[in-house]
């Protein structure tokens, strides 16, 4: 018998996007990376995740990350500033 458990997925932004780019780099000769900015569908990663194993259902996704001052990044604050 299962038991169903409740999963909660954290997702760090940050950590993802990089993470992201350079496992799916492309060869810079051939093309450019369509992973150039942030585009992940996060509720269908999270009931991937969750998914797993059988007995876990998503019951939340929070998502986290860092927000750089507009001095610093000015294109990378208006991102998530916006998003």
């Amino acid at each position: 018998m299962f038991h169903v458990v409740r999963a909660l997925v954290l997702i760090d932004g940050q950590n993802l996007y990089h993470l992201a780019k350079i496992a799916w780099a492309p060869v810079p000769a051939v093309r450019a990376s369509p992973y150039a900015w942030p585009s992940y569908d996060l509720e269908r990663l999270a009931a991937r995740l969750a998914a797993r194993l059988p007995q876990r259902t998503l019951s939340e996704v929070r998502f986290y990350t860092d927000v750089p001052a507009a001095s610093v990044d000015p294109f990378w604050h208006g991102f998530w500033t916006n998003a």
